[in-house]
């Protein structure tokens, strides 16, 4: 667990580990500060499957992030992680959301194992979407009149520890970058 996260193994990074923290914190670094790494690391992902001999189209499509953070692009994952940024079901850009990922399910489905149903709004996808990477819109409030209340959700940075795991994977993918470039002066040096 210490190689995985780079951090301090402690009860609480268990019980976080145990609840499935990695997969979702490991896509929201790939989706945003860890982005200039994304290809070398599905790169070395494959590898990994073909110097094994071989690998199975489902198994390096699991293993790759790429094709995930294209679509929670292609879909506007950026919009929703702006600090402080408040929703409705009315919002513009959740309904542009919503309504593209309406268009592609398929996509949305097969990438991010995500269905999107019949009772499905904006937020509730929002949300689902933002579960991805382990985070979510809180309720800030209601506006309006009895009957017409519109629920307004806010985007707001948790503190899970997530920052400090961060600044230890850039760490460790800018390591790595420099050892790709030292041995690749190696080589043409050695050519």
């Amino acid at each position: 667990m210490q190689q995985r996260y780079g951090v301090e193994v402690t009860p609480e990074l268990v019980e976080k580990d145990d609840n499935k923290w990695h997969s979702g914190i490991r896509l929201h670094y790939y989706a945003t500060v860890g982005r200039p790494y994304l290809k070398q690391r599905d790169q070395r992902a494959v590898s990994a499957f073909l110097k094994d001999g071989g690998a199975w189209i489902p198994s390096i499509n699991r293993a790759s992030l790429g094709t995930a953070i294209a679509v929670l692009d292609l879909l506007g994952i950026q919009d929703l992680l702006v600090e402080g940024e408040t929703f409705t079901s009315h919002d513009p850009k959740l309904i542009a959301m919503f309504k593209r990922a309406q268009q592609d399910w398929w996509a949305i489905k097969a990438t991010l194992n995500i269905t999107i149903g019949q009772k499905d709004t904006p937020i509730s996808f929002a949300q689902r979407l933002l579960g991805k990477l382990g985070l979510k819109l809180t309720h800030d409030r209601r506006v309006g009149g009895v009957g017409a209340q519109i629920h307004c959700y806010r985007f707001e940075a948790i503190d899970d520890g997530r920052e400090e795991v961060f600044a230890k994977w850039l760490e460790r993918d800018e390591a790595q970058t420099q050892q790709i470039v030292t041995d690749s002066k190696y080589i043409d040096k050695a050519a």
